[in-house]
């Protein structure tokens, strides 16, 4: 045990090491590709450098607007009818970008004129198709981050839709391009402009100062040091004790490992005063677990992998462009075609490539560690008790892969028939077959004995089990029924060394139905005996089969005509099981609409026509949401209430915290973000990026009613792992797979995990556990495989499929934790939007940019507010501007000859009826002043000496 524990000391100096080397790496790369604004270091400076630049940007601005005397004062017109924030943006990031080297100014400068120019045109062109410009971004964000790339495919697009625009001159691109950078030089001290000889010849170079260097250097130095590249243990983690010095063994880390991890220091004094004793007997339980590396998978995955086939949900090698049409150069729709192909093949190849680095990374871990005995992996908690193993890539919570590549480092026997039942029923569970009896899934692997055993023998000639929901943990269980040798005739018991895992079913819908012992829900998730496994999502689809049924007979002739249509595709678990599994995590009409169409279109050959096929799947999704609504009533009222419960604990201004049932205190505070709207079209979407600043001691309100409903869901889900876990101990058991909502152990204790008794007042039946009389539940007898890991596309760290969200108007799946954070619920639009595109309203409402200009909103550019037009009116005033008309009647009035409100209060001239007219808008001649006067019968007060006066004044 010395020299092992030697030998993890060092490991983990490598760990720290590797941390560093891959953040050096990246770095190095995105310096060596002209993209060091994408490094941690370089992002900090920018983001530091927008405010003080865009603030001199509008000074020189004004000053050159007013006349005052300066330097290429011309460039002013470049950035007209541009927001200052944004050409800061552009320019800073165009400069920094190539730091690695000192560059010609002349040359940078034409590159940023030419990015301006790029900006200007597409804002002239929005105004003329807003929905092209938006849809080119969306697939431009999509596909690729280059800048090069990104400008010249938007001008493309401008050009294609005729836009009439007249490019600059290289001197203009120049001029406006010199006066930006120059700007830069002096605002931020971040780059020197000098004047160099090459070859004799005087040139302007632009570098950056020494002190940027220095900063530079000490941001680095600090960047590299916070990720380390965390690997398995060799030796058992040390225990947790307290909030620090679990985990791993050595000082080094610079940042030592938390056992929660949280930024906020209330959530920390809370947990200090927390009786966290079960928590830490569960984790310590869960990270003591020795595993090993499965060796025939290891090998297998590793041929499948270098071969490039892409089977067993293995990333195929990346694929060849589609060969060049002969008349590409002549036949400009040959080149359209090749081009379109050539663009999903770059898309496809981008995602191959980001997947087979991350399969290579798991299997080269796996072979490192395959020469020990028992490895162990580290374990910590999120905000709401969530527990993660801290290693990446290769871990018990990782992919299939990554899951099909660990079994435990010791087995125990398997000497009774409930044993071999679990191992069994987890055989059919990883191939998919888990929505039948538990009777059928034994019966189907005696059916198909011969082929798992063909499998097993040959895994790289018979493929069969790549045909599995989760084929690498399919196969390490066909080796092992393999080894178990068929027919059964065995002197000692088999040992068996895999994790089997049992699953909730729906485990939101499970919490919500069992807090207020919804019966009908209850029943569809499993809280209540019945002699199979129920299906929440047929259940639903059962639902809408019998309402499309209902709409046949008692329709409008329309709904008949999409009922019957529908009822011939047919409505199975597969349409149904998204919109359902994300309810309790922040569905909407939006997300439901989306899955639907995505799990319809995979059926193909629907009776729709192109031009009715959208209409006919929304109308389909609508009727599904009807149904959920209709069979888990519990959960859409749990998350009502709890909705308001936090609406009415942030007025006070309060954060919101409770205790779980394993006394780990959830601490949910979003604090309200300081932003600034970059509003350029050429780099992302139209409110991106944005400059971001927390302001710790104010709470975001949206955010806050957002989160309560998962993050209070997932705290149960946690606390119910950590009382199973503890529960478990207590009975001898002390190997854990646990994935949130899966627990795993040997087929050995299979049959003792269901009935484990968490809160002592759970009756058994026998068969299943039943609800008591205060809605109190311990572990179900449901089973089955954890669904497989994603990734969220904001945060990319893994994430359950039941924890996305899918977001219609990014086209993004997110996690709970960043829709929180980075997203808002437009109440006008019924759907989730990102914080930057949200609009400030008089009433409070979360509302979006498109909501405001879809709804019945209206802008007052005084107030910067958008006002419901239902319950405020909207009036022009005289100079065009729109107001309220709450505001103009405080602080306008209402000019009689313009028949129009004004609040020019220097202009304002009285009658002698008590009205008024602003002077601005009379004519400049006093003759037709007097006869429109003289017309009204009203004469003006304080009226000018003479004619000329008046006329002089009225002229002004």
């Amino acid at each position: 045990m010395t020299d092992l524990m030697a030998e993890q000391l060092r490991l983990e100096e490598r760990m720290a090491s590797l941390g560093v080397d891959k953040y050096r790496d990246a770095y190095q790369d995105n310096l060596q590709h002209g993209a060091a604004s994408d490094s941690r270091s370089v992002k900090t400076a920018l983001d530091a450098a927008i405010e003080p630049v865009a603030a001199a940007i509008e000074q020189f601005r004004e000053e050159a607007l007013a006349g005052k005397a300066g330097r290429r004062h011309s460039a002013v017109k470049a950035i007209d009818g541009l927001d200052a924030v944004s050409v800061a943006y552009i320019t800073l990031k165009l400069v920094l970008d190539g730091i690695v080297r000192d560059r010609e100014l002349t040359v940078l400068a034409n590159r940023v004129g030419a990015f301006i120019e790029t900006e200007q045109r597409l804002h002239s062109y929005e105004k003329k198709n807003p929905v092209g410009v938006k849809n080119a971004q969306r697939l431009l964000e999509s596909r690729t981050g280059h800048a090069d790339h990104r400008r010249r495919a938007l001008m493309a697009i401008c050009a294609q839709g005729q836009d009439g625009w007249t490019p600059w001159s290289t001197s203009d691109k120049v001029i406006v391009g010199i006066k930006l950078i120059e700007i830069v030089a002096v605002a931020t001290g971040l780059i020197e402009i000098e004047t160099l000889k090459i070859k004799r010849r005087p040139i302007a170079m632009v570098s950056i100062t020494d002190r940027f260097k220095t900063w530079l250097d000490q941001l680095n130095l600090q960047s590299e040091i916070m990720f380390p590249e965390y690997l398995p243990c060799i030796v058992p983690p040390k225990d947790w004790d307290g909030l620090t010095g679990g985990g791993y063994h050595s000082d080094a880390f610079a940042y030592p490992l938390r056992l929660v991890k949280t930024r906020s220091k209330k959530h920390m004094r809370l947990l200090k005063k927390a009786d966290l004793s079960l928590v830490y007997k569960a984790v310590n339980a869960i990270q003591r677990t020795p595993w090993s590396v499965n060796q025939k998978v290891l090998e297998v995955a590793d041929h499948l992998m270098r071969g490039g086939a892409g089977v067993a949900g293995l990333p195929a090698d990346v694929l060849p462009l589609p060969t060049k049409p002969t008349d590409i150069d002549t036949n400009e729709e040959a080149r359209k075609a090749w081009r379109r192909l050539a663009a999903i093949t770059y898309e496809t190849n981008t995602s191959l490539k980001s997947r087979r680095v991350q399969a290579f990374k798991t299997l080269a871990v796996a072979s490192e560690f395959s020469n020990y005995d028992a490895i162990y992996f580290p374990y910590q908690l999120d905000f709401r008790g969530r527990i993660y193993a801290v290693a990446s890539g290769l871990n018990p919570q990782g992919t299939d892969l990554s899951k099909g590549l660990l079994q435990f480092s010791s087995g125990d026997p398997i000497t009774r028939p409930e044993q071999l039942r679990w191992f069994l029923i987890h055989g059919a569970n990883c191939f998919g077959v888990d929505k039948v009896s538990f009777d059928e899934r034994v019966a189907w692997t005696a059916e198909n004995r011969e082929r798992i055993l063909s499998c097993a023998k040959a895994p790289l000639d018979d493929l069969w089990w790549t045909e599995a929901d989760s084929p690498f943990c399919f196969l390490a269980w066909a080796f092992e029924y393999l080894e178990m040798g068929w027919p059964l005739q065995r002197e000692t018991p088999f040992v068996s060394r895999l994790p089997i895992a049992m699953d909730g079913s729906c485990n939101g819908l499970q919490h919500y139905s069992a807090m207020l012992q919804d019966p009908v829900a209850g029943r569809a998730v499993n809280l209540v005996p019945s002699d199979k496994p129920q299906d929440i999502y047929g259940v639903v689809a059962d639902w809408v089969m019998g309402e499309l049924k209902r709409i046949t007979r008692d329709g409008t002739e329309e709904e008949q005509k999409w009922a019957f249509a529908w009822r011939h595709v047919g409505i199975d678990r597969k349409i149904t099981k998204r919109p359902v599994m994300v309810l309790p995590y922040g569905g909407t009409l939006n997300s439901c609409q989306k899955y639907v169409a995505d799990a319809v279109m995979d059926k193909g050959n629907l009776p729709f026509s192109d031009e009715e096929k959208s209409q006919a799947i929304n109308w389909l999704a609508s009727i599904v949401w009807k149904g959920i609504g209709e069979t888990v009533v519990s959960a859409r009222l749990a998350m009502g209430w709890l909705r308001k419960v936090a609406g009415t604990v942030v007025k006070e201004g309060e954060p919101l915290h409770w205790t779980t049932p394993s006394g780990f205190p959830v601490f949910q505070f979003y604090p309200e973000m300081k932003q600034k709207r970059l509003n350029t079209l050429l780099f992302g979407e139209r409110f991106a990026p944005r400059v971001s600043e927390e302001l710790p001691d104010q709470i975001d309100a949206r955010r806050q009613v957002n989160g309560v409903a998962p993050n209070f869901v997932h705290s149960l889900d946690a606390s119910a792992l950590v009382l199973t876990v503890c529960a478990a101990v207590d009975k001898g058991i002390n190997k854990f797979a646990m994935i949130h909502d899966s627990y795993g152990t040997t087929a050995h204790h299979s049959a003792i995990l269901p009935y484990l008794d968490t809160c002592n007042s759970v009756s058994d039946d026998g068969k299943f556990l039943v609800i008591d009389p205060r809605g109190e539940i311990s572990a179900r007898n449901t089973n089955g495989l954890s669904d497989e890991l994603y990734r969220c596309d904001d945060c990319e760290e893994p994430t359950h499929e039941d924890d996305r969200t899918y977001v219609d108007t990014v086209d993004r799946h997110v996690c709970s934790s960043c829709l929180n954070d980075g997203y808002f619920f437009c109440e006008e639009m019924n759907d989730y939007y990102p914080d930057d595109r949200q609009v400030e309203t008089d009433c409070g409402t979360s509302l979006s940019d498109r909501g405001a200009e879809r709804g019945n909103w209206f802008y007052c550019e005084e107030t910067e507010r958008w006002y419901d037009g239902s319950r405020h009116e909207s009036v022009e005033l005289s100079d065009g501007r729109t107001v309220s008309a709450d505001w103009a009647e405080e602080h306008c009035y209402w000019c009689e000859y313009a028949e129009a409100w004004s609040d020019d209060e220097d202009a304002r001239k009285e009658l002698s009826d008590g009205t008024f007219v602003d002077s601005g808008n009379l004519p400049c001649i006093a003759s037709y002043v007097d006869a429109w006067l003289e017309e009204r019968g009203v004469t003006m007060l304080g009226r000018f000496d003479n004619d000329n006066q008046a006329e002089l004044a009225l002229a002004a």
